[in-house]
């Protein structure tokens, strides 16, 4: 027989342990949505970090493109979504940021539209030579549902575009002198792009071409291994070449463009949400920065002058009649739907 007062001591273990057992289930039941197993508490407040490369100085139009893109990101997921950036080749030059995309060790990236058509050929496309009129034209293709088809071509490479930048016409600069006609193309040791567009065009006129990546340009025209270039004339100028280059010569043979690259493998890991607000960002930001290239573009040939460059015009109508051989390879060797696509955006 229990005592009154030894069962009121047992009336207050029970109490405890009852007390103690409540504490113990309120306390599992907060487990899940704090333990790191995917939640949607978790998922909600975990931060997605991309890293972005690009080739450009901080001064150049890459850099521009991947600012504007990291700030409408990360303004409209209210900073759930971080973009870092690093340019100048610090992670790699074109070649090794879309390998590194492949691989799934980078995210994304802004590279030049030579480059990827090795891993996408129908990229290849945007360099053919004399095929865009003026800007209105490009600033047509690249809002274009056709634009969108071509930037989704590489996803069996793992490689997907989410928005494009209009860089400008791309001309010639050398060491030798003026460039005033067709003839005085022949023998000319001429770096190009590693990208065979690029190479039949300026074998078509006459030069001695070397395709090799920009990383080893300044230092070949410094010792005179190459003896001339061509580039747009914000990179010229942005890449100090006036100061291994005397003459400029209007050629606007291609126009250059960059694509915002992802990782098609990250990027469809991630939120629906998330894909949608890259895309919509990239094409955005790409819009807005090709655009503010177009009044400024001008600009940048006088300051080459300014900077001790000559320049002289040639006549573009004499060079795009070397092109017929160009297009019937290309053609053969890559069909022309896109050199139609972005005919009919004239």
């Amino acid at each position: 027989m229990f005592t009154k007062g030894k069962k009121r001591l047992l009336a207050t273990l029970v109490t405890l342990l009852l007390f103690a057992a409540m504490l113990s289930g309120c306390a599992g039941g907060t487990k899940p949505s704090e333990g790191g197993n995917g939640s949607p508490a978790e998922t909600e407040s975990e931060k997605i970090v991309l890293k972005l490369g690009h080739i450009n100085p901080e001064t150049g139009n890459y850099h521009q493109y991947a600012l504007k893109f990291k700030e409408l990101v990360e303004t409209r997921s209210n900073g759930q979504v971080e973009i870092d950036i690093y340019p100048a080749g610090q992670l790699g030059y074109d070649r090794e940021l879309l390998e590194s995309l492949q691989f799934n060790n980078l995210d994304l990236s802004i590279s030049t539209s030579s480059p990827i058509a090795n891993f996408v050929p129908a990229f290849m496309a945007l360099d053919f030579p004399f095929i865009f009129d003026d800007w209105d034209h490009v600033m047509r293709f690249i809002e274009s549902d056709a634009a969108v088809e071509m930037m989704n071509e590489g996803a069996d490479k793992n490689l997907i575009g989410l928005g494009m930048l209009a860089r400008g016409f791309r001309s010639t600069t050398n060491s030798k002198k003026p460039l005033n006609s067709v003839a005085d193309f022949k023998g000319m040791k001429m770096r190009v792009i590693e990208s065979p567009i690029y190479i039949k065009t300026f074998e078509a006129l006459g030069a001695t071409v070397t395709a090799m990546s920009w990383g080893e340009v300044f230092t070949a025209l410094q010792q005179g291994t190459i003896e001339a270039v061509e580039l747009d004339y914000r990179t010229l100028y942005d890449e100090r070449v006036y100061e291994v280059q005397k003459y400029l010569t209007g050629t606007e043979h291609i126009f250059a463009f960059a694509t915002l690259m992802a990782s098609k493998s990250k990027f469809e890991s991630l939120p629906a949400d998330v894909q949608q607000l890259l895309k919509d960002c990239a094409m955005e930001a790409g819009v807005e920065v090709s655009k503010a290239q177009i009044p400024i573009i001008e600009g940048y040939i006088q300051k080459l002058q300014d900077a001790g460059m000559e320049f002289n015009e040639i006549d573009r109508e004499e060079l795009r009649a070397k092109m017929g051989p160009v297009r019937d390879w290309f053609v053969k060797e890559y069909g022309d739907k896109y050199l139609k696509a972005i005919e009919s955006c004239r």
